[in-house]
């Protein structure tokens, strides 16, 4: 009786040892990965590689579609060449909710610079998109082509 008392103890403490309540280490790394990848490259001589690159190329927007991005539905904007990152793109690109009104949340640019995104949207809405013609490219090229 007393050697099941003792495995009972001994599978308890194994038990107990194996329940993880910390949970910094994975709220440190969630809180790493976003910001590693929402900070687009801003260094002068890349910016002016995919500008050139991208030379005589219009800017059109390919593609609006909703993705799950780190666990949160994010509505992606993904256009044909780089964008600019020094715009003010709440300035440019609005989204509304057809029964609430204007949607909160700020854009951030993708490291490659061709995809704007609004993270944590709210299920079941209807929205629209508009993108002002002042969005601006990396080449300078506006979004529409101008008349």
């Amino acid at each position: 009786m007393k050697h099941i008392r003792v495995a009972a103890c001994m599978l308890m403490l194994a038990l107990a040892g194996c329940d993880n309540n910390d949970n910094a280490p994975t709220a440190v790394k969630n809180d790493e990965t976003p910001a590693a990848q929402s900070a687009p490259t801003k260094d002068p001589a890349q910016l002016q590689k995919l500008a050139q690159q991208s030379e005589g190329k219009e800017l059109t927007l390919l593609d609006a579609s909703e993705v799950q991005l780190d666990g949160a539905a994010t509505l992606v904007l993904t256009f044909s060449i780089p964008l600019d990152p020094e715009q003010d793109f709440a300035r440019t690109v609005h989204v509304v909710d057809k029964k609430s009104g204007k949607v909160d949340g700020a854009w951030e640019l993708s490291p490659n610079l061709k995809e704007l995104r609004l993270r944590h949207l709210e299920p079941n809405r209807d929205l629209v998109v508009s993108v002002e013609r002042d969005l601006t490219a990396l080449n300078k090229n506006r979004l529409w082509p101008r008349v």
